[in-house]
């Protein structure tokens, strides 16, 4: 690894980044450009933020605080868990445990670093990384693994059995770094008495590993404090999902990015319920107004991600979509499971049940059990509660004009699955593209190649023209 990487931690980097970006939205619209000026490698990004002025303040500040948390958590005489964003942070805020969450990380640096996160995904390989293992791992994991950063305590790992390539990175990385493990394992199934039984006893597991690694017990108190906020959270999300059945639909391009960071990031805490607070007032404005969300002015086409997004430098993905007038309808990792939400069927969605903390510990497992890419991915593409369902159902709600698959060379489960999944959604008349790029690492396909692929695409269909 270059030593000037070294110079300066990787997340202490990050935490002044953001700290000064919500702190240029404090100031008059002549600071803002100032301060716009010394950052030019996230002017666009700024830009964004500054459009949905509170959402965006609300949104930095809240990243500012997380990462900061992550660089002071050991002078503040609290541990940082390893992990990965298919588990929900939530216990680890109940146990006073700092959670790192590598896969938004590398989203954060991808954004705001003017070559992205590629020497540090270079530098896993260095050290033993299988070259197609997750980029999206590969990205931060590497300055935790190279010493430009704050070494984590211990590693919870919540893939086994659905993502093979997100597994070993953590193994990989509890072995490099000589951390305790824990991995949580998943049935087939994500339903029925064996399945429930399986993810209880599993998380209850979890929940000791994590007691014997920090010396203390689960409070119940502040596992009843977070469960209030994620109920708060549900509520205002189900909502949102609601106003995106709206043709056009209210919602901004962007919000879906900011529901995948801050539900990651801030799951179960204040700063995500304020921040989704703001982001209810920006549509609750165009839905009384009548206005698209987008910033083309115009509804054009309606797009369904079925797995991620594109989370290059400068926010490509969502400038193109705004400058053709597309509706983004989501994506897999900002598709949560309660209850209420209106893509979810009968029993398939986990409920808040704060009675007492058995019933607490219970609401977390099936939280976790149906976090992004666990839920979907964990058995064949068309079974029952998996990846074709949750589509059919999203399709008949929010009609899409297309379908959108974008991934990593690591995504192996999806991509042994995703043409089965693109023909048949073709069958049924849904027009589905398949991109070949690496949504963390432009250095695999260009944006500008991958624009060429998403325009051809729509001027052969015909759609949005």
């Amino acid at each position: 690894m270059r030593q000037a990487l070294l110079e300066y931690d990787y997340d202490w980097n990050m935490q002044r980044v953001f700290d000064q970006g919500s702190r240029s939205l404090d100031g008059t619209r002549k600071e803002f450009e100032r301060a716009r000026s010394r950052f030019p490698t996230m002017g666009t990004v700024m830009d964004l933020f500054y459009q949905y002025e509170d959402v965006g303040r609300a949104m930095t500040k809240g990243a500012a605080k997380y990462i900061s948390n992550i660089v002071t958590a050991r002078q503040d005489g609290r541990k940082v868990a390893l992990t990965t964003f298919c588990m929900s942070p939530a216990l680890c805020y109940a146990m006073d445990v700092v959670p790192l969450l590598i896969e938004p990380i590398t989203a954060v640096g991808n954004l705001s670093r003017k070559y992205g996160m590629g020497e540090f995904m270079d530098y896993c390989l260095e050290i033993g990384f299988a070259e197609t293992a997750c980029s999206a791992q590969r990205g931060a994991m590497g300055a935790y693994l190279g010493g430009a950063a704050q070494k984590p305590d211990f590693v919870l790992c919540n893939m086994s059995g659905i993502c093979d390539t997100n597994t070993s990175a953590f193994a990989f990385a509890a072995e490099a770094l000589d951390l305790p493990l824990f991995q949580c394992n998943f049935p087939p199934q994500m339903r029925g008495e064996r399945a429930d039984a399986y993810h209880r006893a599993d998380y209850r597991a979890m929940i000791d590993f994590m007691a014997e690694q920090t010396g203390k017990p689960l409070d119940s108190a502040k596992l009843r404090g977070v469960l209030e906020e994620i109920q708060k959270q549900d509520e205002l999300i189900v909502e949102m999902q609601d106003y995106q059945r709206m043709i056009p639909s209210p919602i901004p391009t962007t919000f879906n990015l900011f529901m995948y960071l801050l539900r990651f990031l801030f799951g179960g805490t204040e700063d995500g319920t304020k921040t989704l607070e703001e982001m209810l007032k920006v549509i609750r404005k165009n839905v009384k107004e009548g206005k698209p969300g987008n910033r083309f002015g115009e509804e054009k086409a309606r797009a369904l991600f079925v797995y991620t997004d594109h989370y290059g430098g400068g926010l490509p993905l969502w400038n193109f979509l705004d400058s053709r007038g597309i509706t983004h309808l989501g994506c897999i990792a900002d598709r949560f499971y309660q209850q209420a939400a209106p893509y979810v069927k009968d029993g398939e969605g986990y409920t808040v049940d704060a009675a007492d903390l058995d019933s607490m510990i219970d609401t977390m497992a099936a939280l976790n059990c149906r976090m992004p890419m666990v839920k979907q991915i964990r058995g064949p593409y068309d079974a029952p509660d998996m990846w074709l369902d949750e589509i059919r159902a999203q399709r008949e709600l929010y009609n899409p004009d297309f379908a959108v698959y974008m991934g990593t060379p690591g995504c192996r489960n999806t991509w042994g699955m995703v043409k089965l999944l693109a023909k048949q959604l073709e069958k049924e008349g849904l027009p589905t593209l398949i991109i070949n790029a690496d949504v963390f690492d432009e250095r695999v396909e260009s944006w500008s190649m991958t624009q060429a692929r998403f325009e051809e695409f729509l001027d052969v269909r015909r759609i949005g023209i």
